[in-house]
């Protein structure tokens, strides 16, 4: 664990131990740094997310330690709270998803009202439009891998932006 009175924190650092859930994996063929954000595939092996792969379903978490192919590695799921890298400009209590950027940390944006909105011109097409704005609203809540908390030494006080490249405090899951 980092100590809070220093600016000390590295990504996959534990940034508070109380309610901490760690699990044990085997990595995919890719292996992961410690502090990436990864997902778990079909077969339970830790995968490194990107913006396109990983899901709330399979499981989102990140990696306390580097892994390599058919290693064993720890991982911080649940509702631990750890340091990751920021891949771009994030503000402070906002989701987060998995930025273009593999493995870091990005701004979730909400879809637009437009997006979400059903309008049934016809009882023909009711099923379809129920179906994609439904389907909207799965893949928005589906990306979400938790919450900027703050940087390092914002655990008290008021929380800044987080800039790409920052390490910050992330609460994993919804």
């Amino acid at each position: 664990m980092a100590d809070p009175s220093e600016l000390n924190a590295a990504a996959g650092d534990i940034a508070r131990t109380a309610g901490l859930e760690v699990i044990s994996r085997l990595n995919d063929s890719t292996g992961c740094a410690k502090g990436d954000i990864v997902h778990f595939d079909a077969n339970g092996l830790a995968v490194i997310a990107t913006a396109s792969a990983g899901n709330q379903q399979a499981g989102f978490a990140v990696a306390l330690e580097a892994g390599t192919l058919s290693t064993a590695s720890r991982f911080a799921i649940g509702n631990s709270y750890v340091h990751v890298l920021a891949g771009e400009a994030i503000v402070p209590f906002e989701a987060i998803d998995v930025d273009a950027g593999a493995g870091r940390a990005g701004s979730h944006t909400r879809p637009s009202d437009s997006a979400l909105n059903l309008t049934v011109a016809n009882t023909t097409n009711m099923e379809a439009d129920l179906n994609t704005a439904v389907d909207g609203i799965r893949d928005y809540f589906d990306k979400i891998v938790g919450r900027y908390i703050g940087h390092q030494t914002e655990i008290v006080g008021d929380p800044t932006d987080a800039a790409d490249g920052d390490v910050i405090i992330v609460r994993l899951g919804l």
